[in-house]
């Protein structure tokens, strides 16, 4: 199957709208019957509520519940660097999404959360990425790249990741 990844900002209000107008029908459609993996990077350069949001990410990504903390987090996204990722905001988040808060924020100063965080930097350099939301594509072990359809256009990125199946 292909592989889809999404870098984000938990910041950034336009991720925020793709989680809400595109990724439901691309995980219906695509990653529920198997077409596409999905993945996502956690970038984090709008300031440092972005790094503490995202650290605390990977606490929910090592419980398995990354993209219930990344929805949880995004329908109460408040205003960028303005202070409100506190660890009672990250409770809120992460008791809404499922996942023991104690043990995300836990991580927020681990080797798995810091190795997560420059993983996503470095792949984020590696393709180019110039700012959130972007998805890439590759087919199985071939060569990633960024997608042309606009994150917020879900017919748009439906129908390039038709194309890039058909080849």
């Amino acid at each position: 199957p292909l592989t889809v990844t999404e870098y984000v900002d938990l910041q950034c209000p336009i991720c925020a709208r793709a989680a809400e107008s595109t990724l439901p029908a691309l995980i219906r459609d695509q990653v529920r019957t198997g077409k596409v993996k999905l993945e996502v990077r956690t970038l984090s350069f709008l300031g440092p509520d972005s790094v503490k949001a995202a650290r605390v990410a990977a606490g929910a990504e090592r419980q398995g519940r990354l993209f219930a903390f990344l929805e949880a987090f995004y329908a109460r996204q408040g205003t960028e660097n303005s202070g409100y990722v506190t660890d009672d905001f990250l409770r809120e988040v992460s008791q809404a999404a499922g996942v023991d808060a104690g043990r995300a924020i836990g991580q927020e100063d681990s080797a798995f959360a810091s190795a997560r965080l420059q993983r996503a930097d470095d792949d984020a350099a590696r393709m180019n990425v110039q700012g959130t939301p972007t998805l890439t594509v590759k087919r199985g072990n071939g060569a990633e790249r960024v997608l042309e359809a606009s994150p917020l256009d879900a017919a748009a990125v439906q129908a390039e990741l038709d194309r890039e199946a058909a080849r």
